[in-house]
């Protein structure tokens, strides 16, 4: 009778226990998670020129649930609500004030459980821009130190100069690539291809030491970062883009096509010999700056500087 009892109270307790767990683990299944929520583009200290509309877009997902709504704020003022995926809103910055600015995202699951984001951003004064009278395209020009450099690759179509690819749309985003002997006449009047004395100036006025201005191959630390631009190099190569120059990968021309999205290559109007001139490149896997002397045949971008 007693091994009875003993068996019953054994029993009962077991059962008791699995109660309090199967409660215990109703208990945390009910636990609400919150979303997650995270702006994907633009990027922290990004600069953005005044006047320019900017898509903000935002990652939501919910791992118990759904997302109900996302809400977007600049300077902690909501400016849009989307319900649905994608999470984007287009913020026009013509009335912005220069200067930094705050953008956050909140996302809402389907039980009012939130996150946010929030990154800073710089509005800066509207590009200055010359247009070449040949053909009407416009380029944003930049003061760096005592030089004026064009901010974009020339596209001007002159003899032995290409599209990479042949394709247009390339030629929008990097210009059109030139041979050496082409691109000696390519910029527009007031307007010339750098000596490599001239990048040399540029690299020195971006922290590079004389000592490896004069060197070649790869040279300085990370004024090829200040060069590079925000956004366009593949496997997170961007740069800081701090000078203004706004490098962009545009690939190259040897026996063919190369490197878009990767290496940045421009001409210099310096001689290395009579078959090779100089060079400066930039790479999406370096803080660098390259200077090399390819063959005047291959095809490289051009940069202009102001007489």
């Amino acid at each position: 009778m007693k091994k009875r009892l003993l068996l019953f109270s054994l029993i009962s307790l077991i059962a008791a226990v699995l109660l309090v767990f199967q409660g215990c683990k109703k208990d945390e299944e009910s636990i609400n998670q919150p979303p997650n929520c995270k702006i994907s583009s633009p990027i922290s200290a990004q600069e953005i020129t005044k006047g320019e509309t900017v898509t903000i877009s935002a990652v939501a997902t919910d791992t118990d649930g759904v997302i109900s709504e996302v809400q977007f704020y600049v300077d902690d003022v909501k400016v849009g609500t989307v319900a649905n995926s994608p999470y984007y809103y287009e913020w026009n910055t013509s009335n912005e004030n220069i200067g930094n600015h705050i953008l956050k995202t909140t996302c809402f699951d389907n039980d009012n459980s939130s996150a946010s984001d929030q990154i800073d951003v710089v509005v800066i004064e509207e590009a200055i821009t010359i247009t070449d009278t040949r053909d009407g395209q416009k380029y944003i020009i930049v003061e760096i130190g005592d030089q004026t450099w064009f901010a974009n690759n020339l596209n001007y179509e002159t003899g032995d100069s290409w599209w990479y690819n042949n394709s247009e749309s390339n030629g929008e985003i990097y210009g059109r690539l030139y041979t050496w002997d082409t691109a000696q006449i390519a910029c527009p009047e007031g307007w010339r291809l750098p000596s490599d004395d001239d990048w040399k100036i540029l690299e020195i006025q971006l922290g590079m030491s004389e000592i490896a201005a004069n060197e070649e191959s790869w040279r300085g630390t990370i004024e090829g970062d200040k060069m590079k631009s925000l956004s366009g190099w593949n496997n997170d190569g961007n740069g800081t883009n701090s000078s203004g120059f706004n490098g962009l990968p545009g690939g190259f021309y040897g026996l063919n096509y190369n490197s878009i999205g990767d290496i940045a290559g421009w001409w210099t109007s310096t001689e290395k010999s009579n078959s090779a001139a100089w060079e400066r490149g930039l790479e999406y896997n370096s803080s660098q700056v390259f200077r090399f002397d390819p063959p005047k045949t291959f095809r490289l971008s051009v940069r202009c500087i102001k007489n």
